[in-house]
């Protein structure tokens, strides 16, 4: 299940400014804004396997998710909240009132879920309140009390449109994981809420209990042509991680599972209308074409939610999930959900099958080969939510954007790829499993800044690898954000028509590492054939195009003969701003070569075509400053050339003020 975070936001001086519908919002938002432009109708296409009263409702209503409680009837094996079984519920009034906020945020439906929402005695009021609202109503449930037929009555009465409701296996094996009789009920529940046009879901969390179980549970709902029955990946969690190892089956014994279950139950509906089938949170390598089926939160258009403790709704992410090193390169990842963490934790990712570039994979499968070492570039990210890990490392679900204060103004939002295109040396990336950002989250990046901020950089990773790039910068142009720029090595941007749909959407700057004059300097720093021509192609395709430039280069031993070169050779593309960043760790240069370095830049500013920094670690200060490279030395050449040494924090510092 995806989860919700909290959006980080600094203190800002911006003044109002205006949302996309007309609104107005105040520069110091409690709450993020109306939920006017991400809606997932409008970017993911109609789903073909459901039905059509079903894609109507779905596709058209904004849903809020809010917990009532823990508490629950069953005890099912797997139970990812069963640590807060009784922690107690939530008051009435706190719930009427989160209920008014959804209202207020702009969705069109609230799903009670817990525990067990329906154990309330108040659950018929609260949806009543919610039809008062203008809202509709949905539950995610175990169904016992929908088999009451005029509790069932009473919900559709008070607008119940979306049900999503647990049976995990025939009667036998549901008993057996739900820890009860309670299959009579919920089958009963299934049977009260079936034909009257809803949103149906019957959920099967898939687990070492009813893997051979999956066909049998098919053909029991093979009566219910309006259901949709997704299989959901078990996630270790609660009672599931405490009893991991009878409980938690092999990704690969899982999805196998599934998939020899939906092939099943297509073969036996034929061509007849339902049930449809779909499948959560497995990797999208293992259920091979079924991966189309992938039916999470955001599908159900569940766009925030709050637990019993939050004060207000929060937009929800999935940062219960990661990749591992075997996902880079993978083609499926911008969309693939990943593994759960403690899954990976546990197990690792030894059991995933990664599709390359070169794989044929299409509507009836196709070649899905293993990653090899030699295929995969650059060094996967890692968004565990490890003490040591950076912040600038998060991916925007966590950190939604950071500010530094060489930068006022401009909110940074990192893209977590498991691909680059280009094998730097010197790249800091830390290694670890990761998890590739969503459209979803990096959209709530921007609405998290863009009262407080004026403008937007993207960066890495490599931005340019995510297909949500283009949306993301026309989303951050609609949202009224000035500069829209991309820190970027370029080398998909030598193709055209990248480019052209970039500037199209919105881009106003870039910040290029350009590391020689020449291709032998440039990709002795890269370790990638053929990056320099097309680093090079795309810096003259984005001048014409009107885009801003900002270059910059990590300086070694053997930039101290080749920088003035290297710094007349930046001059033809007419940059901004110029930074040489002096590398730390096993590339740090010693002393001496500092000391070439330092004369080397001196000799060089009399062709600097703009501002010229040097960005270098604290620890190596002290040796520049005695170099003459330290702003306090007021040396004429340093300080008429606007050169300025920066502390080492994040190279991009330093190049967004001229591109701002």
């Amino acid at each position: 299940m995806l989860h919700r975070t909290r959006a980080q936001r600094p203190t800002s001086r911006m003044a109002d400014r205006s949302i996309p519908d007309g609104s107005s919002a105040p520069a110091r938002r409690q709450t993020l804004p109306r939920l006017h432009a991400p809606s997932r109708a409008a970017t993911i296409p109609a789903n073909p396997y459901l039905t059509d009263e079903a894609q109507r409702i779905r596709t058209r209503q904004r849903r809020a998710l809010i917990k009532t409680g823990y508490a629950c009837n069953d005890h099912c094996v797997f139970c990812h909240t069963d640590d807060y079984r009784h922690s107690g519920d939530g008051e009435t009034a706190a719930l009427l009132q989160k209920i008014d906020v959804a209202r207020l945020r702009g969705f069109d439906m609230v799903v009670f879920s817990g525990g067990e929402s329906t154990m309330r005695d108040d659950i018929v009021q609260l949806a009543r309140h919610a039809k008062t609202r203008g809202l509709s109503v949905g539950l995610i449930t175990n169904g016992r009390r929908l088999s009451y037929p005029e509790f069932a009555r009473a919900m559709r009465g008070a607008n119940l449109r979306y049900v999503h409701l647990s049976i995990h296996g025939t009667e036998h094996v549901h008993n057996r994981m739900t820890g009860d009789r309670s299959f009579e009920q919920s089958f009963g529940g299934l049977r009260n809420v079936s034909g009257h046009g809803l949103d149906l879901t019957v959920n099967c969390v898939v687990t070492r209990q009813n893997l051979h179980d999956l066909r049998g549970l098919v053909e029991l709902l093979l009566p219910f042509p309006d259901a949709m029955l997704k299989f959901s990946c078990c996630e270790p969690k609660g009672a599931a991680l405490r009893h991991s190892d009878p409980v938690v089956p092999a990704l690969g014994e899982a999805s196998a599972a599934v998939v020899d279950a939906i092939d099943h139950g297509l073969r036996l509906r034929g061509a007849a209308r339902g049930p449809q089938f779909a499948v959560e949170n497995f990797p999208f390598c293992l259920v091979g074409e079924h991966r189309v089926r992938d039916d999470d939160l955001l599908s159900n258009q569940i766009l925030a939610m709050s637990e019993v403790w939050d004060p207000g709704l929060v937009d929800i992410d999935d940062f219960n999930k990661v990749k591992g090193p075997r996902c880079a390169g993978c083609r499926l990842d911008a969309a693939c959900p990943g593994v759960f963490v403690e899954h990976y934790r546990r197990f690792g990712d030894a059991e995933l099958r990664p599709v390359l570039e070169g794989d044929l994979v299409g509507p009836r499968g196709g070649l899905v080969v293993e990653a090899r070492a030699e295929d995969v570039r650059g060094v996967p990210w890692t968004v565990l939510r490890e003490a040591q890990t950076p912040r600038e490392f998060l991916p925007p679900e966590q950190a939604r954007f950071y500010e530094v204060p060489s930068a006022p103004g401009i909110g940074v939002v990192p893209i977590v790829e498991a691909r680059c295109d280009a094998a730097c040396v010197f790249c800091a990336t830390p290694t670890g499993p990761i998890r590739a950002s969503t459209e979803w989250g990096l959209k709530a990046a921007l609405r998290a800044m863009y009262t407080q901020m004026r403008g937007v950089l993207v960066t890495g990773g490599e931005p340019t690898r995510h297909r949500a790039l283009p949306t993301l910068l026309s989303y951050a142009r609609e949202l009224g954000l000035e500069t829209r720029a991309l820190a970027t090595n370029a080398i998909a941007l030598a193709d055209p028509v990248r480019a052209a749909e970039l500037v199209d959407a919105g881009l106003t700057g870039v910040d290029v590492p350009l590391h020689g004059h020449d291709a032998r300097a440039h990709q002795a720093v890269t370790a990638t054939a053929g990056s320099f021509k097309a680093t090079v192609t795309a810096l003259e395709r984005l001048r014409e195009a009107g885009i801003r430039l900002a270059l910059h280069a990590t300086v070694g031993p053997g930039h101290a003969r080749s920088l003035p070169k290297l710094l007349a050779f930046m001059a033809r593309f007419e940059p901004t701003a110029v930074a040489f960043e002096v590398p730390v760790g096993s590339l740090a240069p010693d002393a001496a070569t500092l000391a070439q370095l330092d004369e080397a830049l001196v000799d060089a500013l009399p062709g600097a075509p703009c501002p010229v920094f040097v960005v270098a670690p604290l620890g190596v200060r002290p040796a520049l400053a005695s170099r003459r490279l330290d702003p306090t030395s007021a040396h004429p050449a340093l300080s008429q050339r606007g050169t300025v040494l920066l502390p080492f924090a994040h190279l991009h510092a330093a190049m967004r003020g001229p591109m701002a």
